[in-house]
C-alpha cells in the first residue's frame, strides 16, 4: 500500500499498515474517527467501473481488456470468468465531517453489497439511501430513476 492510503481522509493523520483492516470495503477511515459517523445521513453513489478476469481458485486475476485475444480464449474456458469492479462514493453533507475529501469519500471494491452493508453499520443508519449509475445518465434507487446534478462518475 502507499503512504498515500494510509492516511485518515478525515483526521488527516498517518494510521500505518493498520489502515489496510480499517479501510477493507469501507471508507478510508481510522478506527478512533469512526464514531464521528454514528447518525450520519448522508448517501451512496456506485457504478461498475470496469471488469476483471478471474479464476475462481484464485491463480489469475488480471483486468479485462476486450482487445486481449488471450483473455478471450481464457471466457471460453469455463474455469474463468469476468467479475465486476465497483467504484463507490459516500457524500455526506455535514460539516463536521468532510475532512480532506470535502465530503466525498471514493474507494474501489468487488463486493459492492459488503459495502453496503458495512457503511449502513458504520452510520447506524439501516434506511440508507444508495443510487446505482446507469448508463443513460441517471441514477437508480430501488428501481426508480433519478437525476443526481453536479455529479457525474465520468468526472471523477
Amino acid at each position: 500500500m502507499a503512504g498515500c492510503e494510509k492516511v485518515c481522509e478525515l483526521t488527516g493523520e498517518y494510521c500505518g499498515p493498520d489502515m489496510y483492516r480499517y479501510k477493507r470495503d469501507l471508507i478510508q477511515i481510522s478506527k478512533e474517527a469512526r464514531k464521528r459517523f454514528r447518525g450520519d445521513s448522508g448517501h451512496l453513489l456506485w457504478w461498475v467501473s470496469g471488469y476483471e478476469v478471474y479464476n475462481p481458485r484464485g491463480l489469475y486475476c488480471q483486468p479485462y481488456d476486450k482487445d486481449c485475444m488471450y483473455q478471450k480464449s481464457l471466457l471460453v474456458d469455463s474455469k474463468y470468468k469476468l467479475r465486476p469492479i465497483y467504484t463507490y462514493v459516500y457524500q455526506t453533507s455535514n460539516p463536521d465531517l468532510q475532512g480532506s475529501v470535502e465530503g466525498d469519500y471514493t474507494n474501489t471494491t468487488r463486493n459492492i453489497s459488503k459495502v453496503i452493508r458495512k457503511i449502513k453499520r458504520l452510520t447506524r443508519n439501516y434506511k440508507l439511501d444508495h443510487f446505482k449509475y446507469t448508463a443513460n445518465g441517471t441514477w437508480t434507487w430501488y428501481g426508480k430513476k433519478y437525476f443526481i446534478y453536479g455529479w457525474d462518475p465520468a468526472e471523477a
